[in-house]
């Protein structure tokens, strides 16, 4: 989720449909700048990224933090004042941020400038999540199935056709798995696979009916995702999990699946958690553990040989959304703006 993922982010909200648009276009709009606030760094934060060089966080009334050690933040103007979501970069100069409004922004110089590349204030729907797979190609997902595509770097945007968009699930977020597979995750148990770089998707069969926030690669062709009151599954296989048809997917005749035999003929397997918070982002460690944060200051660390989550000690209490990892040290962004935990 990020903001909403910090507040309930699966809010229902129909794709866009605005007077004299086309339905594979959004319309620009224009935006508010954002302002310097000299409290940014410990206002709402909902997602961070490191570049290579710096740590780039983005939050509330589109504030872009920007810090080389992990410490020392400064903020800098961006094109919009509404709520960045998420922020991805490619190299250590290029990122997106997407949020509130169907808001797109970009920077080409390690977030010191950023320049508006989509907006539509009204009805006000967001990105929960960006990815780019290169320079040109990448995704924008979020409210009820919005699902979009650029193939000019995010100077313009068309709908990404699947029959999993009928469904109106929120799409929450998506990764590449080192095997070049794409995986997509999202609302009442939502995962999708793309074999040919997204340009068709398949929905997978699903062993939880909650939602999915977040999804992490596990070695060269597995994945971690985890969502609702802690529930994490590990897919050690993600191109031997079994498709299912969309179009006769029962939102009503499902149930959670915790067996771990029916789990193994399912192709998954469920990690043990016992803190039972919502886990709302994460990122590895060196050694490809998965470390998850959430509610309340939660943060869980994957003992895959265990099957299990084991808690990880957090002094601070406020509910965070996302985090990266450098020098065996977490930086974390939540409610309360940034925060850091040595972790080895």
């Amino acid at each position: 989720m990020r903001w909403n993922r910090l507040a309930g982010h699966s809010f229902a909200a129909a794709l866009i449909t605005l007077a004299g648009i086309g339905p594979n276009q959004i319309a620009m709009a224009e935006a508010t700048p954002s302002t310097i606030a000299p409290k940014a760094i410990t206002s709402v934060l909902t997602d961070i990224a490191y570049t290579g060089k710096r740590f780039v966080a983005v939050g509330k009334r589109g504030h872009v933090l920007l810090s080389d050690d992990g410490q020392n933040w400064r903020q800098v103007v961006t094109p919009v004042s509404r709520m960045l979501t998420a922020v991805q970069f490619i190299d250590a100069n290029t990122g997106w941020a997407v949020g509130y409004d169907f808001a797109v922004i970009k920077t080409t110089d390690g977030g010191e400038t950023w320049t508006l590349q989509n907006y539509a204030e009204d009805p006000g729907w967001a990105f929960y999540g960006v990815f780019f797979l290169d320079q040109n190609r990448g995704f924008a997902m979020g409210e009820r199935g919005t699902f979009k595509r650029s193939n000019d770097g995010g100077k313009t945007w068309s709908d990404v056709e699947t029959d999993m968009g009928d469904l109106g699930m929120h799409v929450n977020g998506m990764t590449r798995l080192p095997s070049g597979l794409l995986i997509m995750v999202g609302e009442k148990g939502l995962v999708a696979r793309s074999s040919d770089q997204g340009e068709t998707w398949e929905m997978l069969t699903e062993p939880y009916v909650g939602s999915f926030f977040g999804v992490l690669p596990q070695g060269e062709n597995g994945f971690i995702t985890f969502g609702l009151r802690g529930n994490t599954y590990l897919a050690a296989d993600a191109a031997a999990l079994i498709a299912q048809d969309p179009l006769e997917w029962d939102e009503y005749g499902r149930e959670q699946i915790t067996d771990p035999e029916k789990l193994s003929e399912l192709g998954w397997r469920y990690l043990e958690n016992d803190v039972t918070e919502s886990l709302f982002g994460g990122t590895l460690l060196s050694n490809g553990d998965a470390v998850l944060v959430g509610v309340n200051g939660s943060i869980v660390r994957s003992d895959k040989n265990a099957g299990r989550m084991v808690p990880v000690d957090n002094p601070g209490d406020t509910t965070l959304g996302s985090a990266v990892v450098k020098d065996d040290n977490l930086i974390m962004v939540g409610v309360a703006g940034v925060s850091r935990l040595s972790i080895r």
